[in-house]
């Protein structure tokens, strides 16, 4: 719950989001992004937490109901109809996912790593 990422001091909450792995460069603006949201909330102590999805309030939480709430505002940049949809063979579609999502293991990438690579082709 809500209360298991912070704790309360001076009764004000001060947030732990207490991540799973290290942030990748990309990801943490969006984090400082999400800890003044959340540091904008104003919490009540005492108060129990509960679930609350305010898009579908008679069944609650769905992915079909997220989805609807995500596509509706059409600010989806991401081509992933052209990728999924496309006839091309399924090996191709997750690659050009990959790539669209920068998430192609290059070069560099292994280098920032610090795997050894040799920096040329021997062939």
């Amino acid at each position: 719950m809500v209360s298991d990422y912070g704790c309360w001091d001076r009764g004000e909450m001060i947030w732990d989001p207490r991540l799973r792995r290290d942030l990748r460069d990309w990801e943490i603006a969006e984090v400082i992004n999400l800890l003044g949201h959340l540091s904008s909330l104003r919490l009540v102590a005492g108060h129990v937490d509960a679930l609350v999805w305010k898009v579908d309030h008679s069944r609650g939480f769905s992915v079909r109901s997220f989805f609807k709430e995500l596509t509706a505002k059409g600010d989806c940049s991401f081509p992933w109809i052209a990728i999924w949809k496309s006839k091309a063979p399924l090996k191709v579609n997750f690659f050009v996912w990959l790539v669209a999502w920068d998430a192609v293991l290059t070069t560099h990438k292994f280098q920032r790593r610090d795997f050894m690579l040799a920096n040329r082709c021997y062939v």
